[in-house]
């Protein structure tokens, strides 16, 4: 697993990082903002190289933290840049407070001014523990950076996970994640939402925060797909 940032998506740009949590793979997100760049889902315990390699781009201006659960980066992002603001969902707020032992988490619509046009970071409704949807302008349509509502595998793991997947129809290819009703409110208003979502920015790119990336050639039958 290469320990760098990669241009996930050149003409933002767009830079990912691939992390390890525990078992799990994730990707960072790091996108330019007004006076520097903005990293979502921080990474747990990148190599001191990266760091530098990512301040190239400008200085860390906003950590976000795309939900209440990607949370064991922020304490150590926030002791490296202690007057750098942590973003997230309103509703994650209190939980990832509690988790990380840091205070003055701001809700993410307060990042607006900071962000400026380029890039939209929604908060996606029907969650309990906060879900953000990240997307900007690229040619032919909409790049989407998603983190724990859609994965795509390119194949089925082995074993019971795997049997469940296959089972539930959440793989392989891009499919919403079926455990996520332990977050969401209403799963069949969410999944609706995103389908309008689909219609009005369709997503010819999908990174996928836990998985690899992906180019629709139809990205609003993809996302039905996806959901269905």
């Amino acid at each position: 697993m290469p320990a760098t940032w990669t241009a996930a998506e050149p003409s933002l740009p767009a830079l990912t990082f691939t992390y390890r949590f525990g078992a799990g793979i994730a990707d960072a997100l790091a996108f330019p903002v007004e006076g520097g760049v903005a990293v979502v889902s921080p990474p747990v315990s990148p190599p001191e190289a990266s760091f530098a390699e990512l301040e190239k781009h400008g200085k860390v201006r906003a950590l976000i933290a795309p939900n209440a659960f990607h949370n064991r980066g922020l304490p150590g992002w926030k002791a490296r840049y202690p007057d750098v603001p942590i973003f997230a969902p309103a509703q994650a707020i209190a939980r990832l407070e509690k988790q990380t032992k840091l205070q003055g988490i701001r809700p993410l619509a307060e990042a607006s001014k900071l962000l400026g046009d380029r890039v939209d970071l929604c908060d996606m409704p029907h969650y309990k523990t906060g879900e953000v949807l990240v997307r900007w302008r690229i040619e032919g349509g909409w790049a989407w950076y998603v983190t724990d509502v859609m994965f795509n595998t390119a194949e089925l793991p082995k074993g019971p996970f795997g049997l469940f997947l296959k089972w539930t129809r959440s793989g392989p290819g891009l499919r919403r994640n079926p455990l996520n009703f332990l977050q969401v409110k209403d799963r069949p208003a969410l999944y609706a939402w995103l389908v309008e979502q689909a219609e009005k920015t369709p997503p010819k790119l999908v990174l996928a925060c836990h998985s690899a990336s992906v180019t629709l050639a139809d990205p609003l039958g993809g996302i039905r797909a996806a959901l269905a």
